[in-house]
């Protein structure tokens, strides 16, 4: 269904409870003291019927009774759907005369009617632009509040998987392995993230992907929620995800292109009676542990670096078959000859480090990928936070799958 298809449904739907109510029973005067002292409700609902995703479940609780509950408060309710351009599919106040206000069974009956009814039109919606912009989406939905009740209690319900393709928010560029309160912070330095001030979010199928888009693990399913989080609490808003399950399969119909986000794969944990060797995942000398003089490869504060190295030499003492690579990084998404080069001779400082504390040579292999290794995020530029998470030093143990493709490729 488009734009105009749900807005006629809902207009038709709208005059038919109305005439009910026109010609329903006469007004019942003084006995609405309870529901005029209860305040208002305003709801954005916020739908993902894009592709890449499960089918959206609206028959849950958290639809359904928060839809009702906007409706009997004589709330609003607004629509929006969520794709690279996000559009307002339909926004109404819900005014009823005193004889609802003054039965509360007949309350009940009218809001459940008119709940099932916006419910089922919103089954049809579907997104029209490629690519998704979810925080885009939330940022429109705070605008519709402006058309809400005064006062009323502010809800947005986002039932998506919260994986953007597009805009300030792209999940393409490995913002899933950054720290979520630094990319709240960037956000927030671009002025891209809206006012949630008193507003509580409550999210439905978030990470529920489809294919041709690979499942998240629970990991990272857990990485992008915690995005999320510091997103919307950045500027005061409360963020309540659910556990609800989608509806088996994708979403019908013929839906616009939506980019594919990569992640890197994660190894089956395998238990054996040996002690689990703490490099088979990545850790990171980060800039802040190990940081060097701007374009170079000396130490700005060579104490603090053996401080962070030397526990490093120490596991090594302690497991004299195992080697070590490291990779040295760089910020900047193109690499150059320099970059390539200034990661390596980082690399190999951390090198040098570890055979002051006793490492033999040939148990540390170092090599350098600038700004294209796996973890990297990107379109952060030099500066900031996220800019100074791609100047690291990566350490892996150069017996893993990971260790040894990354040498491949060199």
């Amino acid at each position: 269904m488009n734009k105009k298809t749900f807005s006629i449904i809902a207009v038709a739907a709208a005059s038919i409870i109305a005439l009910t109510i026109l010609t329903g029973c006469s007004v019942i005067p003084g006995n609405n003291t309870a529901n005029a002292q209860e305040p208002a409700t305003a709801v954005a609902i916020l739908l993902g019927y894009h592709a890449n995703s499960r089918d959206l479940n609206l028959n849950s609780p958290l639809v359904k009774d928060t839809v009702e509950e906007a409706i009997s408060a004589f709330g609003f309710v607004s629509v929006i759907s969520i794709d690279g351009a996000p559009d307002l599919i339909n926004a109404d106040s819900y005014e009823m005369s005193e004889q609802y206000r003054g039965n509360p069974q007949l309350l009940r009956d009218v809001s459940k009617k008119k709940a099932a009814n916006l419910l089922a039109g919103l089954s049809e919606v579907r997104s029209n632009d490629t690519e998704v912009d979810t925080l885009e989406a939330l940022r429109l939905a705070i605008r519709t509040f402006a058309s809400a009740p005064e006062n009323a209690e502010k809800i947005i319900i986002v039932v998506d998987t919260g994986l953007s393709t597009t805009g300030f928010l792209d999940f393409r560029n490995n913002i899933i392995n950054a720290e979520p309160r630094a990319v709240a912070d960037l956000l927030a330095e671009k002025q891209a993230i809206p006012d949630f001030t008193g507003v509580t979010i409550r999210w439905q199928q978030l990470g529920d992907v489809h294919a041709p888009q690979k499942n998240l693990t629970p990991e990272q399913v857990s990485k992008l929620e915690a995005i999320w989080r510091a997103i919307i609490e950045k500027t005061g808003g409360t963020f309540e995800p659910s556990l609800t399950v989608a509806n088996p399969g994708s979403i019908s119909g013929d839906l616009p292109f939506v980019s594919i986000v990569e992640f890197p794969s994660d190894e089956p944990v395998v238990f054996t009676p040996e002690i689990i060797n703490d490099f088979d995942e990545p850790q990171f000398l980060s800039d802040e542990q190990v940081q060097f003089i701007g374009d170079s490869d000396q130490y700005l504060h060579p104490m603090d670096a053996v401080a962070a190295i030397t526990p490093i030499a120490d596991y090594m003492k302690a497991n004299s078959d195992f080697t070590m690579l490291l990779i040295g990084t760089t910020a900047g998404d193109k690499n150059t000859d320099n970059s390539l080069n200034l990661s390596l001779r980082r690399a190999n400082a951390v090198k040098g480090t570890l055979i002051s504390l006793g490492i033999a040579e040939e148990r540390i292999i170092t090599t350098g990928l600038g700004c294209e290794d796996p973890w990297h995020i990107y379109d952060v530029g030099y500066d900031g936070p996220l800019a100074a998470q791609n100047r690291k030093v990566v350490l892996i143990s150069a017996d893993t799958p990971e260790a040894k493709d990354i040498l491949n490729l060199k």
